[in-house]
């Protein structure tokens, strides 16, 4: 879905995606989210790699169970937004943290351990 206004997501909208995002992934729908990536990321990263990784992070942290906090920041680039989701997996917590542009699309997906 198009921005027309040329700002940044809102908390609510960066919220949607995310929770599709981590919906999507959690559901093994790997094409899904790779058609959400913006132009440069969908050429680098292919649903296969997608599942790859989701997998040894699910082998790892179990099952991902629920999103617990969201904090959206502002990034170094310009109208795109930082969402980090705070998600419980079965054997601890994990941050996911998703670049989203002003059209909705993913920049940047990583998943990194939630410091105590």
């Amino acid at each position: 879905m198009a921005n027309p206004t040329g700002k940044p997501l809102s908390q609510a909208a960066a919220t949607q995606v995310g929770a599709n995002i981590l919906g999507q992934l959690s559901t093994g729908q790997f094409a899904a989210v790779c058609a959400r990536f913006a132009p440069k990321l969908h050429n680098s990263l292919r649903p296969e790699a997608l599942e790859q990784a989701w997998t040894q992070i699910t082998t790892e942290a179990g099952k991902f169970q629920a999103v617990l906090r969201i904090q959206l920041e502002p990034s170094e680039a310009p109208l795109v937004g930082l969402a980090t989701f705070t998600c419980a997996f079965e054997r601890g917590q994990l941050l996911a943290r998703m670049l989203i542009d002003p059209d909705s699309q993913l920049v940047g997906l990583w998943f990194q351990a939630k410091d105590a």
